[in-house]
Parts: C-alpha cells; structure tokens; sequence
C-alpha cells in the first residue's frame, strides 16, 4: 500500500535547481569548503537512485517499502544539510569582502607593478600574470643580455640588462676596499688597523661579512698587496736583532731604549712585533757617541 500524501510519507522532490547546487572552489577559498562542495554533489547524486528504489518497489512488501522510504527522506535530509553548509560558506564569502576589501583589490589591479612587488603575491600568481601579458620573450645573451618581449596585444619592446655575475664575481671584495687597503698600508697601520677602518667606513667583505685581520691578510696574499711589515722592510728599516747589532747593544737594551723614545720605531704587525728605522734616521741622544759597529752601519741578518 502506498503512504498517504496527507501524512507526508512520501517525501517531495527538489527541484533541478536545488539538486544541483552550485558550489565553485572560487566562491569556497576556505580548506573546508571544497569538502562541504563534494558532498553536496555526492548527495545529489544519491538522492535519485534511492527515489527510484523506492518508486519501484511492491506495495505489498510494506516492510521494504518503510526501509526504501526512510533511506530515501536521510538522503534528501543529508543534501539539504549539504547545500544549506555550501550556502553559508558563499554567504561568508560575500560578507567577507566588504566595501574597503573591494577598492582595494581594484587599486590592485589597476596597479601592476604594486601588485607584482606586493609580498602577499605568490610566485605562482605571478606567473599566471605573465602568462596573460605576455605571448612570447627572446633572450640575446653577449657581452649583456638583450631583451625582445612580444606581449598579447602586439606590442613589442626590447631591454637590455647586464649579464649575471658567477659566484666567485658576487663573492669578490670591491676595488674600493683593495685601494683602500693598499692606501692605509701607506700609512702605517696593522691588518687590524686597517680591519677597524674598512668596517668604520662601511666596507664589507665579498660575502658581504665585516673585515678582520685576518680577512685582510688573506686578501694581502690573493691580491700580491704587500703588508706594512713587507714595506718596512723595503724602505730599510730593522729588526731588533739587527740594530742591537750594528749598535753593538745587548736585545735587551735596544727594548729599552725604545721604550724611552730614544730609537724610532714601529709595531709592523699585529703579533707586537717592531722594525726600527736605519741609524741615519734615528733621533741621536745629546752627548751620546755611537759604537763603531754603529758608525760603520755595518748589518747583519737576522
């Protein structure tokens, strides 16, 4: 026996359009819509062959037609639930955006390059905006890179930019900081020194690093720039080994007297050692005669 319409046994229909609800990914940016998407559809899909179980079974058989009946209401209940989830993820949607969200996405797009450059911008969005602007791009690569860029519209242009550096070229210290040193060695200071002063004038290292002694004594060595210890030498100067001995003093002394001012000297590194300037250059104490060894200026190795 059929169920009565008057006690709403029968379950009605819904209509085409609300079976099929339209549930677009770009309406459901939420990681759960997608979900409530497929749902509905997959409760539509199943809302029709448990109508037809149920349209097609024996009035007689009252106990398969209860179990068809209720089979067929819990499918039209779950797709209502589905549809009602999917319209309150577009509701959401649309009250999301509100009226400053709108301008703000046309100033967006009527700005490319602020839309490019924004840091919110993913690298594959900027990719789909090339691929609508442009229709094809021809590289040049000599002595600098030549540009041909073809855009959808016809338009053409051309640029030209200058060639990419290898690493070794990005990692190379600067000729500022080279002269800068070669000039600082001239005026007498330690790797040190010369470490303070790059970094107090803003100069880094090719990897971008401040400067240490040993930074510029290594570049010393890459570059052939010789140290202040190496220009002492060439300029004549002596160790303390050789002027105690062309003094005819003990080592110890010679310390001594430097520390009382009465030899000129220098720190020609920064392990504290000294060079000291030819006789001819040093200052004479009043009265003081020098040993023959001195006045010969007879010098010996170290």
């Amino acid at each position: 026996m059929w169920p009565s319409d008057s006690c709403s046994s029968r379950p009605s229909l819904p209509s085409p359009s609300t079976s099929r609800w339209p549930c677009s990914k770009r309406s459901t940016p939420d990681s759960t819509r997608p979900i409530a998407s497929a749902n509905c559809t997959s409760s539509g899909r199943s809302t029709r062959p448990a109508r037809q179980r149920y349209l097609h079974v024996d009035p007689a058989n009252r106990l398969v037609a209860d179990a068809l009946e209720a089979d067929w209401n819990g499918t039209l209940r779950a797709l209502r639930d589905a549809q009602e989830l999917c319209q309150r993820g577009r509701d959401a949607d649309r009250q999301a955006l509100d009226a400053a969200h709108r301008e703000q996405i046309r100033e967006l797009a009527t700005d490319f390059p602020a839309l490019w450059q924004d840091a919110r911008t993913p690298d594959r969005e900027r990719k789909r905006m090339a691929a609508l602007l442009l229709e094809d791009v021809t590289l040049l690569k000599d002595e600098q890179i030549t540009v041909h860029v073809r855009f959808r519209g016809g338009t053409t242009t051309t640029l030209t930019v200058p060639r990419p550096r290898n690493a070794w070229q990005v990692r190379t210290t600067p000729p500022e900081a080279l002269d800068k040193i070669a000039e600082l060695f001239e005026q007498h200071q330690t790797n040190a020194q010369i470490a303070a002063t790059l970094n107090a004038q803003g100069f880094t290292t090719g990897a971008g690093q401040p400067f240490g002694g040993e930074s510029v004594r290594w570049l010393c060595f890459a570059h052939g720039l010789k140290n202040l210890r190496q220009r002492l030498r060439d300029a004549h100067w002596l160790t303390t080994t050789e002027i105690a001995a062309q003094l005819g003093v003990s080592y110890d002394t010679v310390k001594v007297w430097r520390g009382k001012g009465r030899l000129r000297a220098r720190r020609c590194n920064d392990k504290f050692e000294w060079l000291y300037a030819p006789l001819d250059e040093q200052p004479l104490v009043a009265g003081q005669k020098l040993p023959p060894a001195a006045a010969a200026g007879s010098v010996e190795s170290v």
